[in-house]
């Protein structure tokens, strides 16, 4: 087999995925694989492999929506609460009775308000390794060798979407 005298025989260091590497190498390997034995076509193993990790991650998605909703619906009390405690400062220890009525109201509803945030911190490394990857320029190149020009856009639209719905980075203090 030829080679480069003296060159690395490893040549991953080539395509730098950044500090996401950990994660994006394997989801270009099985991209890669994909395309060599399921389907012959760029778009679609990038459509199926996206397909799939959606589906991986459904769980995780359903437990934050089901944690969003919850606050959505304690949302009013929450604030009742606050407006009742909006004349004392910061430094007042009246606001220490806010915070402990307002756990008392999470611990009787059975709301957990990391809920939300919680499963959407374990996606994002995924989501974003998946983008850094589909992201190289050589991922055009190999688009447009195949004829097709599918490319699918699902995981950036759902992770805008979530994070514009979740409590955490929806509401402001």
């Amino acid at each position: 087999m030829p080679g480069i005298t003296g060159a690395e025989p490893d040549l991953r260091a080539i395509i730098d995925f950044g500090w996401l590497g950990l994660i994006a190498r394997p989801l270009f390997l099985w991209l890669k694989w994909m395309y060599g034995h399921i389907v012959a076509n760029w778009g679609w193993a990038i459509l199926l492999q996206t397909l799939i990790i959606n589906l991986t991650l459904m769980p995780l998605r359903i437990s934050q929506m089901k944690s969003m909703l919850k606050m959505q619906r304690v949302a009013p009390q929450i604030k009742s609460i606050q407006e009742k405690y909006k004349k004392y400062s910061l430094r007042d220890p009246e606001k220490a009775k806010m915070n402990e009525e307002i756990s008392a109201l999470y611990k009787t509803e059975g709301v957990n308000p990391a809920g939300g945030c919680l499963p959407l911190l374990i996606q994002m490394p995924f989501f974003f390794a998946y983008y850094r990857m589909l992201g190289w320029p050589w991922i055009c190149a190999m688009r447009r060798g195949s004829g097709c020009v599918i490319f699918p856009r699902p995981i950036p639209t759902t992770l805008f979407r979530s994070l514009s719905s979740s409590p955490c980075w929806s509401c402001s203090a």
